[in-house]
């Protein structure tokens, strides 16, 4: 394996809270990324979205994110379109990203819906790191079968997602979530049963009332496109799972998700 950049590529971020806004503290990247000048979506919620100069991972590649959210701050991170994990001969890829959220913070990490090309491998490592039960942290994730319009269904060698999510230094969250379908049966009972995309919206730090719940769960029913379902992890933190056929209508379902529990 041979990172094309020739060293790891880095993006650190740290938001606070100034003047009852959010604004960066610190911003520092390397090749291939670059970050568009954030933006405010409503009130004082920060908007960064991530650029880069790549056509998408390659073989060797290897990534780093850090970012901390302080108290006060609100910060909503994603990336420009679509991450594309490209053919690779015989090694893989990775990603660690390490996520922080102070007391009365807020971050959303929205990553763009995956796309493992046939051949492909890649890990990925998320760690977050909660200061109490006032930080909100929210995860979203997308992954496709592969390019299924070229006919790419499942051909890639593997995918391994490890998501770690702590409160107040006590782990509260484990998914590892390992796919190799030369081993398994991905299209079947129990995976993605006949579906293309599988999506992942996880909440942690909000009061998640028995109405918020059951209002999500009648989305996901009425919703004939897809199938899903919702998980009450505690009081505070719910995960809920979707499988569908297209990318943007998983992404539309977790939209109105984060309008009904107020985010």
């Amino acid at each position: 394996m041979e990172n094309q950049f020739g060293r790891t590529s880095l993006c650190t971020l740290r938001a606070g809270e100034k003047e009852g806004k959010t604004v960066l503290e610190q911003v520092s990247f390397t090749a291939p990324f670059k970050i568009m000048s954030p933006f405010y979506e409503s009130g004082d919620f920060m908007h960064v979205m991530l650029l880069s100069a790549s056509a998408g991972i390659m073989e060797g590649d290897t990534q780093e994110f850090d970012i901390e959210v302080k108290e006060g701050g609100r910060l909503r991170f994603s990336a420009q379109a679509y991450e594309k994990i490209h053919k690779m001969k015989q090694g893989s890829a990775r990603r660690n990203a390490r996520i922080r959220v102070a007391h009365g913070g807020i971050m959303d990490y929205g990553s763009q819906p995956v796309i493992p090309f046939a051949q492909s491998a890649f890990r990925s490592t998320l760690e977050a790191e909660l200061e109490d039960e006032s930080s909100l942290f929210l995860y979203q994730e997308v992954l496709s079968c592969g390019r299924a319009a070229r006919g790419e269904k499942f051909e890639y060698r593997f995918y391994h997602n490890l998501v770690h999510v702590r409160r107040q230094g006590k782990l509260i969250y484990r998914d590892n979530c390992f796919f190799e379908p030369e081993t398994m049966d991905l299209p079947g009972l129990g995976m993605y049963e006949g579906f293309s995309h599988m999506g992942s919206f996880l909440v942690f730090g909000t009061e998640n009332t028995s109405e918020k719940v059951e209002k999500i769960r009648e989305l996901l029913e009425e919703d004939e496109k897809t199938q899903g379902g919702v998980t009450r992890i505690s009081d505070m933190d719910l995960a809920v799972r979707i499988l569908g056929n297209g990318a943007q209508h998983i992404e539309d379902l977790f939209a109105q998700i984060r309008k009904i529990i107020d985010i």
